[in-house]
């Protein structure tokens, strides 16, 4: 078993990704041809041949008939030349080894496959980061060269497989077999991430299929041991004289179970990945792929194949976790738990299921608390878990939000958020979540923000938005001028009031600022957004003071209370500042906007529900009362072609 930590040990990086189309790929297939029709099967040295070939005459190492290493090997750097001497002493010693001593066989075998393994290691993260060795490589040519060698481990596994005696026990083989397709399938699900020319459904169905093969392997060589897929035992076959489990068979259920909970952990997200991207999965378990994805439809709009490929992931997700309470404790396993229970909870949130989403993101939260305790003496993984803690945390509060009367626990879970943001951003990781809030040097963010604002695009569609901000700028200039003309008329002897709607030019102001945020422009979205409180703010003054009263569409006086659109906005303002690393007057927004919701909203509405029926993205036929949100949406309303300023007159003077 000792090729599978190294196997299990390159598995990293998840991201979400774009797919094209569907389609569906066998693409495992047994090492045959190497036995004839009368049951003759030639050597597994000899195969062995045909996969790694050593070239005793010019000194190359060729594997699986596609890569081929040169001496001098130092060239390909100094790790590489390491592990490439290794495959030939190993090739070596099995070149000696007699063809029925099948124990030795299997012991050389995986130690070859741990050579290849480490090569795979190295290429990986030549693929990822680029290489010293050779800064000008082909990121494709090195993805290549990576699945090539892992390809390699798979056929050694399935040539061992091939030649091992009925009464043997391969489990070994069955779970390097399963390790192999599962570091191939994470290959795979990775490569849209890191190659804009590969054709992404490709690669996201052939993970898919590398996933389902592992899984495949794995469950059958645990039924074989007398254990079913969730680790539990089916038999009493291994016990010894005084009733116990013989502890060599604990040891290697041990390292067959990780295995098998790190493919669903994997699974899992691979399937969780599909689904944002538009795929789906029927009830006879097939593939299908759609587009666009179901990512923000309502629930009650999502078709059952939509809900399917959710429960599946979920149910791999929620699999892992069971798995791994039965295996050896390791900070590794909790933190693997912790991935786990934290999309489990995204899951959940897709499926609008908040208060369980909630549930098992706050597991996770407490289970990567506990690991990152156990890896801050060491250093080990620490972006990834502050990544993770990062999402896990914004899950929480965004489910929070969806949840009538829990703005009190949405606060705590968004000052959370932002010391989770904080910590990673200092590289502080004592007592995460003990600190105070403070605010970054607003000189060294906005040098930072300028060094990599072409490293992070817009994640929307910036022609639209900036169309779309064009004119809602235009919008604000001519109510601005309509003001100014009136206030001249006024000196001039007109009209003795001034007609300036001050809450309708907050509410511009606040859709302009919410689109400077979407382009990443968060200095401009934050003046904008300043405006807009101060003008809302002072409009509230003037409604409460019975100067001014708010009316709706049909020119009766509205029941909802403009403070609602004051603290969307106040809402909007928090997350820039969130941008611009002011983590303490991030938060004092956002609880201000939450002590609003609190004092404001009726009974049984969360502030989600509020903002939707405000926008009008719900089922329901109550009409927006958000001038800020009617805004945005008139926009989007191909019926329109032209926006006039009476369709959202909010304010009417009483005191003329």
């Amino acid at each position: 078993m000792r090729c599978i930590v190294a196997l299990i040990c390159i598995l990293c990086f998840v991201s979400v990704r774009v797919i094209a189309a569907d389609k569906q790929q066998i693409i495992i297939l047994e090492e045959e041809g190497t036995c004839s029709k009368d049951g003759y099967c030639e050597p597994p040295q000899t195969t062995l041949q045909k996969i790694i070939f050593y070239d005793v005459n010019n000194g190359s190492l060729t594997i699986n008939a596609q890569q081929t290493y040169t001496e001098p090997f130092h060239q390909f750097g100094t790790e590489v030349a390491v592990h490439l001497r290794d495959i030939i002493k190993n090739m070596h010693l099995l070149g000696s080894l007699a063809d029925d001593n099948f124990h030795d066989l299997v012991h050389r075998f995986i130690s070859l496959t741990n050579n290849l393994t480490a090569l795979v290691a190295v290429h990986k993260l030549e693929w990822l980061y680029g290489s010293s060795v050779d800064p000008v490589a082909l990121q494709s040519e090195t993805f290549d060269k990576t699945v090539v060698i892992c390809k390699a481990v798979l056929r050694l596994f399935n040539l061992l497989q091939l030649h091992a005696p009925k009464e043997e026990e391969t489990s070994d083989i069955s779970t390097g077999i399963s390790s192999a397709a599962l570091v191939l399938g994470d290959l795979f699900q990775q490569r849209p991430s890191m190659d804009l020319s590969a054709v992404i459904e490709d690669d996201y169905s052939t993970a898919y299929q590398y996933f389902t093969f592992a899984e495949e392997k794995i469950v059958k060589s645990l039924s074989a041991m007398g254990i079913d897929q969730n680790g539990n035992s089916i038999t009493n076959g291994h016990e010894n004289n005084d009733g116990q489990e013989d502890e060599v068979h604990l040891l290697v259920l041990d390292d067959v179970l990780s295995v098998l909970a790190e493919i669903n952990l994997r699974f899992g997200s691979l399937l969780l990945e599909m689904y944002l991207l538009g795929f789906t999965i029927d009830h006879a378990n097939n593939l299908h792929h759609h587009v666009p994805s179901g990512f923000d439809m309502p629930m009650q709009q999502l078709s059952e194949n939509q809900k399917q490929i959710l429960h599946i992931a979920f149910a791999k997700l929620e699999t892992s976790t069971v798995i791994h309470k039965k295996i050896k404790f390791s900070s590794d396993v909790l933190m693997s738990q912790a991935d786990a229970y934290s999309r489990m909870g995204t899951v959940n949130s897709l499926l609008h299921e908040w208060a369980l989403s909630v549930k098992h993101c706050k597991l996770g939260l407490s289970m990567l608390s506990s690991a990152l305790a156990h890896k801050s003496q060491n250093g080990e993984m620490m972006d990834e878990i502050f990544t993770t803690m990062i999402t896990t945390t914004q899950t929480i509060f965004e489910a929070y939000l969806h949840l009538p009367g829990e703005m009190e626990s949405a606060k705590d879970a968004f000052r959370r958020h932002l010391l989770a943001r904080q910590a990673a951003e200092v590289g502080d990781v004592n007592d995460v979540f003990e600190k105070e809030l403070t605010n970054e040097d607003e000189e060294e963010v906005r040098q930072l923000l300028l060094l990599t604002k072409d490293a992070t695009p817009p994640v929307v569609d910036s022609t639209l938005v900036r169309e779309s901000l064009n004119m809602y700028q235009n919008m604000l200039e001519e109510t601005m001028q309509s003001g100014m003309q009136y206030a001249e008329l006024d000196i001039n002897g007109g009209a003795a009031y001034n007609n300036r709607d001050i809450l309708y030019e907050g509410s511009l102001r606040s859709v302009i600022g919410s689109l400077w945020l979407d382009l990443n422009e968060p200095w401009k979205a934050r003046d904008e957004l300043e405006s807009a409180v101060q003008l809302l703010q002072e409009g509230i003054e003037l409604v409460d003071s019975g100067k001014y009263e708010v009316i709706s569409d049909d020119g009766s006086q509205s029941s909802q209370s403009p403070r609602l659109d004051l603290a969307h906005v106040l809402y909007s303002l928090s997350f820039t500042y969130l941008d611009l690393m002011q983590w303490e007057k991030s938060y004092e927004i956002f609880e201000g906007a939450m002590d609003i919701y609190q004092s404001e909203l009726p009974d049984g509405q969360s502030p989600i529900d509020w903002l939707q029926m405000a926008s009008g993205t719900t089922s329901s036929a109550r009409e927006s009362t958000s001038i800020t949100d009617k805004l945005m949406n008139f926009f989007f309303k191909e019926t329109q072609d032209e926006i006039e300023l009476e369709d959202f007159q909010q304010v009417v003077n009483t005191t003329a």
